[in-house]
């Protein structure tokens, strides 16, 4: 009775405890990988910034970096038209729709020139550091978007004979933790063998300078010391006189950018000044909002590192200006059975770059856009509450005519 008791209940009691193990097994994973070693996230690429409704493109670097570092200027170079009567939620919501119209990195990449749908701006992007060839202490460089040039020898030396270029060296090595954006030292020494920089100048301390693209550019607080305590300063170009910060050749209201050529290797841009409030109206609402396209421009000038890499500048600048100028070919307002032809008031909305002036009439109960355009409120429209309807035919930066339509409490009047 016993054999016959066994050969069933043995396998069942078996069966029970391997289930019993196996649940204390699972109840004890956590305390075991507590108890191991877990690696930190980390970045393997920039992130980049998308729009509303945007559809999710190929991942390119270039253009991640640029819109980090728009995203994160805030409203440094926006003007007080652009501003103006804007609660902080809707500078946001302004800055959402903020779109990068071209940019081209320069001067083997220490420049980033970057024009949007509300500001442009040439900034320098690239870092300098230096590592002593006996440091013992030598950490690894952080925070790398790309390497531009590694020189090794005595530092600063302007003479060739005293240092060597290890560009290529260092750039190959890179690529096995660009992923990481690091690039340990320590693997470079001795910096002075043969089989690695090689001595410029025996018997001499010596350096290796790595100059390169960081990713801390793109961080909101490395940001805010780039601009450091110029920022009403930038915001201002134009009307105070003062200097912009040694990082910024420029940085401005989209609206100021009048024309563009080039000499040589040298691209300059004409701005456009504000008219400067009478001492009425010397408050800081009223500043840098009305262009004053009649007062002499004033120039800005970017260098290049050769001729052609500012033809391709010129071309890019030269289509960013009549993109955010377009010509109007037809403009109309109102709905079915009652239309005005707004083509001229239009047209000098764009030349004058006040455009926005009509996203800033919002009074709360709707924007109004065709009474705004009209020039006077129609009592009827209002008592029916018809919906006005702003439709625009213009020729856009493919040089194809395009028509846009928008309504009373739709999305901001922009052509692009």
């Amino acid at each position: 009775g016993k054999g016959v008791a066994g050969l069933v209940m043995k396998p069942v009691a078996g069966v029970l405890d391997g289930v019993t193990n196996i649940t204390t097994g699972i109840a004890n994973t956590p305390d075991a990988l507590m108890q191991k070693t877990v690696l930190p996230v980390q970045r393997r690429r920039l992130p980049r910034t998308l729009q509303k409704h945007e559809k999710l493109k190929e991942y390119k670097k270039k253009q991640a970096l640029g819109s980090l570092i728009v995203w994160h200027m805030e409203e440094q170079g926006l003007d007080g038209r652009q501003l103006d009567n804007k609660s902080n939620l809707e500078i946001i919501d302004l800055r959402e729709r903020e779109k990068i119209m071209f940019q081209q990195i320069i001067c083997d990449g220490s420049k980033l020139v970057c024009g949007t749908n509300y500001r442009f701006f040439s900034v320098t992007i690239l870092k300098t550091e230096y590592f002593k060839e006996w440091d013992k202490d030598l950490k690894e460089l952080a925070q790398v978007h790309s390497i531009s040039s590694a020189t090794f020898g005595i530092r600063n030396s302007k003479n060739p004979n005293e240092f060597r270029d290890v560009t290529s060296r260092v750039k190959k090595a890179f690529k096995k933790t660009a992923t990481l954006h690091t690039l340990p030292i320590k693997q470079f020494q001795p910096m002075h063998s043969a089989q690695m920089f090689g001595d410029p100048a025996p018997g001499r301390d010596k350096v290796l300078t790595i100059t390169y693209t960081s990713t801390k550019i793109t961080e909101k607080s490395a940001l805010g010391a780039l601009f450091g305590d110029m920022v009403d300063t930038v915001t201002t170009i134009g009307t105070s006189g003062q200097k912009t910060p040694d990082d910024f050749d420029c940085l401005f209201s989209s609206r100021v950018v009048a024309s563009v050529k080039a000499e040589d290797e040298m691209v300059k841009i004409q701005y456009y000044q504000y008219h400067t409030p009478s001492a009425i109206t010397n408050l800081k609402s009223y500043n840098m909002k009305r262009i004053n396209r009649n007062e002499k421009q004033k120039q800005v000038e970017i260098l290049c590192s050769s001729k052609t890499e500012a033809d391709k500048l010129l071309k890019k600048i030269t289509k960013y200006i009549s993109t955010i100028n377009p010509k109007i070919e037809r403009a109309t307002v109102g709905y079915a059975t009652k239309e005005k032809n707004i083509t001229k008031k239009m047209q000098k909305l764009v030349d004058d770059r006040d455009l926005c002036k009509v996203e800033n009439y919002n009074d709360g109960t709707g924007n109004h856009i065709g009474h705004h355009l009209i020039g006077k409120k129609d009592e009827n429209d209002l008592k029916l509450k018809y919906t006005q309807t702003l439709t625009v035919t213009y020729i856009n930066k493919q040089n194809v005519s395009r028509t846009k339509m928008f309504e009373d409490g739709g999305p901001s009047v922009e052509l692009d």
